[in-house]
């Protein structure tokens, strides 16, 4: 797990540096720097590739963006060499990458991503689902051929959102392909391409949360996309099921940002991580943790997406000097 995190000269951060938890949720405007924040992690997750135009400060390249984390087993750090013919200056204590990698980081197409794909050969590892929603035809087909009991539990998340729905088609269409469908109430066969976006998006997550072989560190940009707000109350179980996983898989970490207020109400104030990111005057984007203990005061009468939505990011944040 990502313990901690330092930026410093990297796209509008000057200096940052807070910590994180097993569940961490950014807030704040547009153009405040939660995408950059997701961007520099996984930035330093992939040491080998260099810095690009945009990850210096106003494409100023006499900075030097520099990157750390602190994880369970140590620290990882990439930073600019100007001396390295642009190449990145890379430093990896023993164990620390791999205690964050595989990682993911999701990025949906807002139209909904395909449910149909190559399953690839046979295997005893289970595949699993790519950052832009793909891979969830070989995901499932692995499922229905190999662990049924999980393909169940898909199935009981997607009735509980869907009230028609009753099962899911997996058809091949040849030995290399197969696509999804959903089969209703009433006998009737969906494809892919009747079904909205915010369907396909469910079930995206439930089998992102039910895999066999999760990452052990997921990134996601705006969850609630195409998604109906009552709908969003599944979709932190999903993620708060992979950071306490009920089998036998090991624990994700899960950073995500959002602008809904819905979400955040499903947020565990006492262990989950809120960051604040605010546009400085100066131009600098800062990020703050939430006033937990002030915001659980006022817990009792109102939900933290309505403290949010009404204080704005300034009051879910110690005033300075207090």
């Amino acid at each position: 797990m990502i313990k901690s995190i330092r930026i410093r000269d990297f796209r509008c951060f000057n200096s940052v540096q807070t910590g994180l938890r097993p569940l961490t949720v950014l807030i704040g405007p547009n153009d405040s720097g939660k995408s950059s924040f997701l961007e520099a992690i996984r930035s330093v997750l992939q040491p080998t590739v260099e810095f690009g135009e945009n990850d210096f400060p106003n494409r100023d390249r006499s900075k030097q963006p520099t990157i750390e984390i602190t994880t369970d087993a140590g620290k990882v750090s990439k930073s600019f060499d100007p001396k390295g013919g642009g190449k990145p200056r890379t430093t990896t204590e023993s164990g620390a990458l791999e205690s964050v990698t595989p990682f993911l980081f999701v990025q949906l197409p807002n139209s909904g991503m395909r449910l149909s794909g190559n399953i690839g050969p046979d295997s005893d590892r289970a595949p699993t689902v790519e950052s832009n929603g793909g891979g969830i035809a070989a995901v499932l087909d692995y499922l229905a051929r190999r662990d049924r009991d999980r393909l169940f539990e898909i199935e009981a998340a997607m009735k509980r959102q869907i009230a028609n729905f009753r099962s899911l088609e997996i058809l091949r269409s040849s030995a290399n392909e197969c696509t999804i469908k959903f089969r209703y109430k009433d006998g009737t066969l969906q494809p892919d391409t009747a079904l909205s976006a915010g369907a396909r998006f469910l079930l995206f997550f439930a089998t992102l949360a039910t895999q066999p072989n999760p990452p052990k560190l997921l990134l996601i940009e705006e969850p609630e996309t195409g998604v109906h707000p009552h709908r969003l109350s599944e979709i932190m179980k999903f993620m708060h099921s992979l950071i306490s996983p009920p089998n036998s898989a090991g624990a994700t970490q899960v950073i995500l940002s959002t602008h809904s207020p819905y979400l955040l109400d499903y947020v565990d104030v006492a262990n989950d991580q809120v960051l604040v990111f605010r546009n400085a005057e100066s131009g600098n984007r800062t990020v703050t943790p939430a006033d937990v203990d002030e915001l659980k005061f006022h817990l009792s009468d109102f939900k933290l997406g309505e403290l949010w939505f009404n204080l704005r990011e300034e009051g879910m944040v110690k005033a300075e000097g207090a």
